[in-house]
């Protein structure tokens, strides 16, 4: 299976092997080249493969090299993971277990060889991937900051399967280790290399010659050591009394209870972080003990078939095929520069997100304040973002760099994209829209940032409609991974395709939406804060509301997020909505005095809350006991959860009926990238289906008395089954 060869690919061929392994001057390079993927993916079958020319190797060729290289024929990657797809066919616990002792069992043919291996990492190196090449005596990577390396598996519900949670505290130590599983996050290559979980990294095109030049140089492999003060916490008994309790504390902070598998990485890797190998066992990679080995197995088989995985699963699959997803018939247009009209909170925060993503923007407003509070935003952004690691010093200014603003139309000419986001008043967007046209070049695309008003009414003023269209984003825009992209009347195929482009290109997750009255997320999420604010003003506590939400699994209240939304934005969108769907979206009598009265939220320094003057939240706002009369009734947190989120599905199902969107995975994706609907369920359609037509029915029968809110529409059975 080894072929001694001076050059060339190697491997392939007409049974579509996807490992390609030769022996070039008594070094043996392994290739791997999935078939009709853009990333490799472990499958059970390459998994197989592996080890028959482990075996064959072990056989025929180990006396005879210097070392093994583990690398990608497909230029620019390494491994991206598992097959997400096996993953989910997974039926039982037992079946898990069993995948995941094969996976090691493989892996660790890699550790015990008798010669050393390098994993070459030329592109991303995720989950299996970051496995195998924990396997390995040495790691390389191509200095590429596209590149991304971590162990994920925790946002799909599992925890590393093929030795991820025993071998990564050996490089990089416990603490660092369970921040990385935990969190499920990536690292750069420069952090890589600095927390030890990289040998070296050089130039993508020396990375194979520089795994080469360790097999022949064979240095000392890295292992952890610890030292210092924070050394003690990486050794028993401080582990165990310290280390391991925080880790859980502020893991569970961010999970709530809601993510088995949080817990389980924590448990796991406690009860194994003493255990070592037997002494008899030799071999040049990074070799762990059988026993800690087993029990990861063991723990991924029982977490692989929880609800909680299926549903963050599914999300992962919605996620992916949103990457191909392209409901238009047309390629973009080129974009090179673009304008933003207005800069206020969302003019500013666009401006900053074209720009960070390498577009020169020209940003107007009428006023200088707003030009310079938006750039003062845009500064701020960066520099957490450059504190947190995200971003380099030069990469910061040159963003900054990216961004001209003024008063007037200066530089419009050239933007191959407008995106307008100044006050959500009709006349004003028409009055605008309408001279931006005129100034811009015929091919154009000009879009809106609008939370709710009509694209055809907007584009009613417009000479050429076909070139203009809903781009609403989500704030704050550098957070929000959803884009909602509204098609109106005459929306032509090339401005679709170009706003998919530039979300994409963003790194935001677009769906398409119908021109319909709040779009899909506002429509949804306006109905349940007016339920929150009802549930208030008949006696509710403003903790107990913003409590029940949370412990639901949403990231704040939805008083709490009416705050942070802006109250005076909240009204205006709700009052829109009300005009336009009357009874169902009746606007609370309280929510009118809480406006009148001049409280606007966070923004303001008070809502349903006070806040200081950081904007943390320090207790319910006493002046809304003299604003707001309220019934005193008790209200059971049972009924309270019902009705914000019955209300919520509710209306979601009218959506579908009325096809806003197209499915009800848009609805799913849309509320949890869109409003924070906690991943764990799935999303806010599958969480119907999981309770069941019948059940939702039932919930809703005592609630109809309440209005037309929860009066079902006929098709809710048929959607959720």
């Amino acid at each position: 299976m080894y072929r001694r060869r001076a050059g060339g690919s190697g491997g392939g061929g007409a049974d579509m092997s996807a490992w390609q392994p030769r022996i070039e001057e008594e070094i043996a390079l392994l290739g791997l080249d999935v078939p009709d993927k853009k990333q490799n993916v472990l499958t059970e079958a390459i998994m197989k493969e592996l080890d028959a020319i482990l075996t064959d190797f072990e056989q025929t060729a180990a006396k005879d090299v210097k070392g093994i290289v583990i690398y990608s024929a497909k230029p620019g990657s390494f491994i991206a993971g598992a097959d997400v797809r096996e993953i989910d066919g997974i039926t039982s616990s037992e079946e898990g277990r069993i995948k995941a002792a094969l996976g090691q069992k493989i892996l660790n043919r890699i550790s015990l060889l008798p010669v050393p291996s390098v994993a070459a990492i030329g592109g991303y190196c995720l989950g299996g991937g970051l496995e195998m090449a924990l396997a390995c005596t040495y790691r390389v990577a191509a200095l590429d900051e596209k590149i991304r390396i971590g162990l994920p598996e925790t946002k799909l519900g599992i925890l590393p399967g093929f030795g991820g949670t025993q071998r990564l505290p050996l490089l990089v130590g416990m603490r660092e280790a369970l921040g990385m599983i935990l969190a499920g996050k990536t690292v750069d290559v420069r952090k890589a290399l600095r927390i030890g979980l990289l040998d070296s990294a050089v130039a993508p095109g020396l990375l194979v010659e520089e795994a080469i030049r360790f097999l022949r140089e064979r240095p000392r492999p890295h292992r952890f050591i610890p030292r210092g003060f924070s050394g003690l916490l990486e050794r028993a008994p401080l582990r165990d009394w310290i280390l391991f309790p925080k880790a859980l504390e502020q893991a569970e902070k961010k999970a709530r209870g809601h993510y088995p598998a949080i817990p389980a990485v924590v448990k796991l890797m406690k009860e194994t972080a003493a255990l070592r190998p037997p002494e008899d066992v030799t071999g040049k990679g990074l070799i762990v003990a059988p026993e800690g080995l087993a029990r990861e197995a063991k723990a991924f088989g029982k977490l692989v078939v929880t609800d909680v995985s299926r549903n963050l699963r599914h999300l992962f699959f919605l996620t992916e095929a949103r990457k191909k997803y392209a409901p238009y018939e047309s390629e973009p247009g080129v974009v090179t520069y673009a304008g933003v009209l207005g800069a206020g909170t969302m003019g500013g925060g666009i401006a900053w997100a074209l720009a960070n993503a390498g577009w020169d923007v020209r940003l107007k407003d009428i006023r200088s304040e707003p030009l310079l509070g938006a750039l003062k935003t845009a500064e701020e952004i960066g520099r957490t973002s450059m504190k947190r690691r995200r971003m380099t010093e030069a990469e910061f200014r040159r963003a900054m760099g990216r961004i001209a603003v003024g008063l007037d139309y200066f530089g419009f000419r050239r933007a191959e994209l407008v995106v307008e986001a100044v006050v959500e008043r009709m006349e004003v967007k028409q009055a605008v829209l309408s001279e931006v046209e005129r100034r811009v070049r015929a091919d154009a695309v000009i879009a809106t940032n609008t939370s709710g008003l009509s694209i055809d009414e907007m584009a009613s003023v417009l000479v050429h409609p076909g070139r203009f269209a809903g781009l609403h984003f989500f704030n704050p825009v550098h957070r929000m991974p959803l884009v909602e992209i509204i098609r109106g009347e005459k929306t032509d195929d090339r401005t679709l395709a170009t706003l998919f482009s530039v979300a994409r290109r963003l790194g935001k997750t677009p769906i398409l939406v119908e021109n319909r009255p709040g779009f899909l997320v506002n429509r949804i999420l306006i109905p349940y804060i007016l339920e929150a604010i009802r549930l208030f003003t008949e006696g509710a506590d403003v903790r107990a509301i913003d409590r029940v939400a949370e412990r639901f699994g949403m990231p704040m209240g939805p008083l709490r997020l009416a705050d942070e939304v802006g109250l005076d934005v909240g009204f205006h969108v709700a009052e829109h909505l009300e005009r336009c769907f009357g009874e169902r979206m009746a606007l609370p009598e309280a929510m009118r005095k809480v406006f009148e009265a001049g409280l606007l939220g966070r923004k303001g320094g008070e809502g349903f809350y006070r806040y200081d003057r950081a904007g943390k939240p320090v207790g319910v706002n006493p002046r809304l006991s003299a604003l707001v009369p309220r019934a005193g009734k008790a209200i059971p947190e049972t009924l309270m959860e019902d009705r914000l989120f019955l209300v919520m599905l509710v209306e979601a199902v009218r959506a579908l009926e009325e096809r806003v969107v197209g499915t009800p995975e848009d609805v799913d994706i849309g509320m949890i990238y869109g409003t924070g609907f906690p991943p764990f369920r799935g999303g806010l359609i599958r969480w119907g289906v999981s309770l069941g037509g019948a059940a939702v029915l039932r919930r809703l029968a005592p609630l109809s008395e309440l209005g037309e809110r929860f009066r079902p529409p006929e098709i809710l059975k048929d959607i959720l089954g």
